[in-house]
């Protein structure tokens, strides 16, 4: 018979190795393990994210997520000079997290300037970001090495200021969004969560924020709604400050900005059944803002965008008209796949405009005069 003593000796041996061993694989990791470049995601990134009909009506999956070398969502540009560049920022309506690389709107923005101008080759990619707003655009534009490497950023921007502002959040909070926090700056503990994402991924299950998607949206619906949004001048003026400084920021590191507001399904007397597909509108005391009072907010963060674009005499692409449709969007605000492709082909006519003087000598004048045809017809 062995005795208590002994097993406890075994026992906390046995412990002792695990710790060691977790601690092993702990520096292993810290030490391999490059840190994610602000505002982009993992390079050489491959992953198939699966989709549910129930949940995002109007997107046949799965989809492949893939990245570039430098951690842009596209292909690898060519050589500097030989082709137009074009860089699309935003958060998850740009991203386009659960459609297939070749569906998202950045994509089909480049296939449709592919086929209207030949023979100019013309490179499209996308950094964006769940989550982020016009304060994150702003430091990666002001930071990142990337921008100098393009010709044109084309930025989709103001949902996420909407409900940061809504929530009052700091600009400290605000950039800290993604990064791991408590627990989960435990290289393992992120690596084990990692691991458990794929292997329900690989069983059928959803990732990313699609997972909490149910109890999101049930938590709205059993939620009390308001029709009185708090003050949000100060909060407007803030973001169309920061439109203005994202757009002169650009242009003084040699890049043309070209702006796009953000459309939403959200609309007053809609059906219970799109009423329950919303997840967005959280106030600080645990309701929520109506889809109507939603609607008229982001109205207002879209007219501060073309105000000042306007103003600074820069190029705005308005999605307004895509407002309340609900063939475009799956729920408040993403993109369904006839959604990206009606959004591209808006940003695609609003960027051959542009093109030319975006790139410079890049393009001759008669593909610019054939570009105009093509327009016209």
């Amino acid at each position: 018979m062995i005795r208590p003593r002994k097993l406890l000796r075994a026992g906390l041996a046995l412990a002792l190795g695990g710790l060691v061993a977790l601690a092993a694989l702990e520096v292993a990791l810290r030490s391999t393990a490059r840190p994610v470049p602000f505002h982009l995601r993992a390079p050489r990134l491959r992953q198939l994210l699966n989709t549910d009909p129930s949940l995002m009506p109007g997107i046949e999956g799965p989809g492949l997520f893939s990245t570039n070398s430098v951690g842009l969502r596209g292909p690898e540009w060519g050589e500097r000079g030989a082709q137009a560049r074009v860089l699309c920022l935003g958060g998850s309506t740009t991203e386009c997290l659960y459609l297939d690389d070749s569906e998202t709107w950045p994509s089909l923005v480049a296939a449709q300037l592919r086929s209207t101008a030949p023979p100019r080759d013309v490179w499209v990619g996308a950094a964006g970001v769940t989550g982020y707003s016009a304060l994150h655009h702003l430091e990666f534009a002001r930071a990142s090495e990337l921008v100098r490497e393009v010709d044109c950023v084309v930025v989709m921007l103001g949902v996420n200021d909407l409900w940061q502002d809504l929530l009052a959040k700091s600009d400290e909070d605000r950039l800290a969004m993604g990064a791991p926090r408590g627990i989960q700056q435990v290289r393992v503990v992120a690596w084990a969560h990692a691991q458990y994402d794929r292997l329900r991924a690989s069983m059928g299950g959803l990732e990313h924020w699609a997972y909490p998607m149910p109890s999101l949206r049930a938590e709205r619906v059993a939620a009390t709604k308001r029709d009185d949004p708090p003050p949000m001048e100060a909060a407007l003026e803030r973001f169309a400050n920061r439109v203005e400084a994202l757009a002169t920021v650009l242009r003084e590191r040699g890049v043309r900005p070209v702006f796009v507001t953000q459309p939403v399904r959200w609309a007053a007397g809609q059906s219970p059944e799109l009423e329950a597909s919303y997840w967005f509108g959280w106030l600080p005391d645990g309701a929520y803002l109506s889809t109507a009072s939603l609607r008229e907010l982001m109205e207002r963060y879209n007219a501060r965008t073309r105000e000042r674009c306007a103003a600074l005499g820069v190029p705005c692409v308005d999605l307004d008209e895509l407002n309340g449709g609900s063939e475009w969007f799956f729920d408040d605000c993403h993109f369904t796949e006839a959604g990206a492709r009606e959004v591209a082909r808006r940003v695609a006519a609003g960027l051959s405009a542009v093109m030319s003087d975006a790139v410079g000598d890049v393009l001759k004048p008669s593909d610019v005069d054939a570009t105009s045809r093509s327009q016209a017809r």
